[in-house]
């Protein structure tokens, strides 16, 4: 019997735990809350953060554990060094960093060739006031690199409402740096994809409603989005 290790658990787990079942796996879990809700469906259940990345590998060696997954993005890093330090398949630890770092990604899209908005990071007021504010073209949108979720991220409309926007967006950064980007109107979709053995295979694309000005949390999802033929080949 092959074992699957499931790092963070909630009501979104459920689904997974199906199909683990289907396929005869071990399951273990591990959660940071003792009172998890999936706790009862687990063959085994080990109370660790999942921020963790030692306590999960420890785990993970001494149950022989075959693979390893989660739903949180916070945790990738912690999966991507799981499946580096015991050689089973898995992301690398620098996508896992790039994946959660919206600085480092726009700038590996730029070293690729890919476009991207105009953008700059701050970290504090004395910084956003260094600023060139005349060569700065509102509306911009403020941005924690480091949070998901939406949060922190703020639409900016005029000069006289950064420094607000900056102790807003701050209050949900991890690492203390904020991104200020350009503005970009129309629709929002997301591209949700596997990849296996080196190939990227499309799975779906998502069309979201947002909540509007000046907070960008998402109200609906529409799967698959409503797009003819021409839009979705590019």
């Amino acid at each position: 019997m092959k074992t699957i290790l499931i790092v963070g658990s909630n009501k979104l787990t459920i689904p997974i735990l199906d199909i683990c079942r289907q396929k005869k796996l071990k399951i273990i879990i591990t959660d940071k809350n003792i009172n998890d809700v999936n706790k009862k469906y687990a063959d085994e259940f080990f109370q660790v953060n999942g921020l963790d990345k030692e306590k999960i590998l420890e785990i993970c060696k001494k149950n022989n554990v075959d693979g390893i997954l989660t739903l949180g993005e916070d945790r990738l890093e912690t999966i991507a060094y799981v499946s580096e330090n015991m050689n089973i398949p898995g992301i690398t630890r620098m996508t896992a960093i790039y994946s959660q770092n919206k600085f480092l990604l726009r700038e590996k899209m730029k070293q690729n060739g890919i476009p991207v908005p105009f953008y700059c990071t701050v970290k504090n007021k004395e910084e956003l006031n260094k600023l060139n504010i005349q060569e700065i073209e509102f509306p911009v949108v403020m941005k924690p690199i480091d949070a998901t979720g939406s949060r922190g991220v703020i639409k900016v409309n005029d000069k006289f409402r950064l420094e607000r926007a900056l102790t807003e967006s701050l209050e949900s950064s991890k690492n203390g740096v904020v991104m200020i980007e350009e503005y970009l109107s129309g629709k929002e979709y997301s591209v949700e994809t596997l990849t296996q053995n080196g190939k990227t295979y499309v799975v779906s694309i998502t069309e979201k409603t947002i909540l509007g000005d000046p907070y960008f949390v998402e109200t609906r999802h529409i799967v698959p989005a409503k797009l003819n033929d021409v839009d979705r080949k590019k």
